[in-house]
Order: structure tokens, then C-alpha cells, then sequence
């Protein structure tokens, strides 16, 4: 499977799209982004573009505007970060990785044409619809409350949020419902599975997903077992929110989930599907693998202690 450079930029775009922050601002081409909560890409700088001449200013500005709220700076930094070497210049400032991320691929089933306008969203199923498992750019400085939609600058749940496991199936899950809303038993599912700290922030922040989106989750009995979330723009389709409830697990829900959520991006024009997952959790890349998934990029985050 070939990546390119153009692949990797766009995919990172929808990503900064799929789970827009509470609070931006446009520093030279960055989008400081700031959240509350422990999402690293919602309270981090996102360096896809940079228009600007002095990188190192731009830096100070973006640490000013985080100890202004007293919070700690941090960056986001990937294979195609703007300008080159900032990794070094994060480093020269007293900043240390934390917590990579692997940016994951994969073509859909019926990948779109390039000539069709990237992200525009085919029908979308009906409220509820339950389908069954399958066999096979603002002004530079400016403040905004939500993220800005937008090809130049513009997951948490990054699909980090809950482990999921390459554990063969022994149970087949129940039905996989579709909708254009997160309901009350989606977001008990996909919040009782993520850590505590990031609750708040995050049902803040599936409140204003963009569209065209999706939430998908697999029901067995009276109750949401799993849960997924597919946002479109930018070419890509990016999953979110993927989590199993702990007394789920190992029963297929995941993929089954997944799989409809594949199904459902194949019909939004895009040519890629993309998520994000923590480079330590092993299993669950080695799931993705087995479904057809690559890895095409890895994000580092950087944090500098104190205020010096």
C-alpha cells in the first residue's frame, strides 16, 4: 500500500477536524488548541501548516497562551510537521515526547475516485437504522470557541481511549445500529471506558462534531456493548471513539462495529479510512492490522515542565 506525503497531510487534517477542540486560536499556520480534560490532541498545537518566519516565536506565543490558562504547552508534532526540524527546535527549549500515536490506513471497499469532491457524504441511513453483522483559514491570533473548518490549518479520543483486543471471536455480537447522534446509552458505553479525566471534555466535544459524521453501536439485549465514531472531510474518514464495554469484550463487538462503520465510509466518497491508536497498545494495532489497516504515520507529542 503506497502513503504519500499528500495522503499523510490530509489524513492528519481530518483527524484536527474529527475531534475539534473547545478553544483555538491560528498562530502563524499552527491551531493552538486547548480543551480541559487529558486528550493530547484537544490541549496541544497542531503543526500541519506554518506560514510564519520565526518558528521560535511562534512557539513563545503558543506557551504564553497555555500558562495564560494554566495549563502546560504542548505539541503535536508528525511526519510532515511544518517547518522542518521543530522536533529540534521543541528539544532546544527543554521539551520531551510523551505517548506517541500510529496514524493507520486503509482503503475502502469501493475506494472513491480522486476527481470526486473529497468528503461529500453519499445518503446517509435512516435515524436508527440497525444493520446486521456482516459475513465478510481566520485571522492569524484570532480566538475561536470551536475549531474552524478549513482545507488550510485547520483522535478522545484518539481510538486510544479504550483497549481493544485481538482476542478470536467466541461469541457472535448482536445487531450494529447507525446514527446521527451520539444517544444516552452510545455515550454511557464510550465514557464509562475512557479514563476519568476525559469525560467532561470529551462529551463536550462529540457535541459539536462536524458533519458529515456518524455514530455507530453494536446493541446486544437492552444495552450499547460498543461503540465507534466515523467523521469525513478531507478525502478521509477518521475513526473515533472506538470502545467495548469490559464485560464485552473478546465477543467480536469491535469488529463488527468496524465493519459496518467501513461499510458506511465507502459511501461518503472518501479514499481513505484512517485512526489513530497509541504506539504502546500492541493489541489493538495487530486488530487493525488483521483488518486490512497500515501504519502511514506516527505522532509525537511534546510537553516542557514548568515555566521556564
Amino acid at each position: 500500500m503506497q502513503i504519500t506525503r499528500d495522503d499523510r497531510v490530509r489524513m492528519e487534517r481530518a483527524h484536527v477536524l474529527a475531534w475539534p477542540a473547545l478553544r483555538t486560536a491560528v498562530i502563524d499556520g499552527w491551531l493552538w488548541r486547548a480543551s480541559g480534560g487529558g486528550s493530547q490532541r484537544a490541549n496541544s498545537v497542531s503543526t500541519v501548516d506554518f506560514t510564519g518566519a520565526d518558528a521560535e516565536a511562534a512557539l513563545r506565543d503558543a506557551e504564553a497562551r497555555y500558562l495564560a490558562i494554566g495549563a502546560q504547552p504542548r505539541f503535536q508534532t508528525f511526519d510532515e510537521t511544518k517547518p522542518r526540524g521543530l522536533a529540534d527546535v521543541l528539544r532546544a527549549r527543554g521539551y520531551r515526547e510523551t505517548d506517541p500515536t500510529v496514524t493507520m490506513f486503509k482503503r475502502p471497499a469501493t475506494a472513491a475516485p480522486r476527481s470526486r469532491t473529497p468528503g461529500r457524504p453519499a445518503s446517509m441511513p435512516p435515524e436508527g437504522a440497525i444493520f446486521r453483522r456482516p459475513t465478510s483559514a481566520p485571522p492569524a491570533g484570532a480566538i475561536l470557541e470551536s475549531a474552524p473548518v478549513m482545507e488550510a490549518p485547520v483522535t478522545e479520543a484518539p481510538v486510544t481511549a479504550a483497549p481493544v483486543t485481538a482476542a478470536p471471536v467466541t461469541e457472535a455480537p448482536g445487531s450494529v445500529e447507525t446514527s446521527e447522534h451520539a444517544g444516552p446509552e452510545w455515550l454511557a458505553t464510550y465514557l464509562g471506558e475512557i479514563t476519568p479525566n476525559r469525560r467532561a471534555a470529551n462529551s463536550r466535544i462529540i457535541e459539536q462534531i462536524p458533519a458529515p459524521h456518524a455514530f455507530f453501536g453494536c446493541r446486544e439485549g437492552s444495552g450499547v456493548i460498543a461503540t465507534a465514531l466515523c467523521v469525513v472531510g478531507f478525502g478521509c474518514a477518521v475513526v473515533e471513539c472506538v470502545a467495548t464495554r469490559a464485560d464485552a469484550r473478546r465477543r467480536g463487538a469491535a469488529r463488527a462495529v468496524l465493519a459496518q462503520l467501513e461499510m458506511w465510509a465507502s459511501m461518503q466518497g472518501v479514499d481513505w479510512i484512517g485512526l489513530q491508536v497509541a504506539a504502546h497498545n500492541t493489541p489493538a494495532i495487530r486488530l487493525y492490522e488483521a483488518l486490512g489497516f497500515s501504519a502511514g504515520a506516527i505522532n509525537k507529542f511534546w510537553v516542557r515542565d514548568g515555566r521556564g
